[in-house]
């Protein structure tokens, strides 16, 4: 049998209420994230772990949601026609 580790960490009630409810939604608790993270992490993916969202990013995620709000999205029920969308934009 593989030996085991134990963590604890100290954080806020009210963070840690709301993170396992996020995590519940994804029928995830916070020692299966926890793992996730930490494999990831121990496995070379830090970068992938801690991805931050930049100012640019937000704008345009902002931009869309505006749009979303006077114009009529395009929607695509597969990736296939996605795909075939996107190369004919020129």
């Amino acid at each position: 049998m593989t030996a085991v580790a134990r963590i604890q960490v100290r954080i806020d009630a009210d963070i840690k209420q709301k993170a396992e409810t996020k995590l519940k939604q994804n029928g995830l608790t916070i020692s299966d994230f926890t793992r996730i993270m930490m494999t990831n992490v121990a496995n070379g993916k830090f970068d992938n772990a801690l991805e931050v969202v930049n100012q640019k990013v937000n704008d345009s995620l902002q931009e869309v949601i505006n749009q979303s709000n006077t114009h009529k999205l395009q929607g695509y029920s597969d990736l296939d026609s996605l795909n075939a969308a996107l190369s004919n934009e020129d």
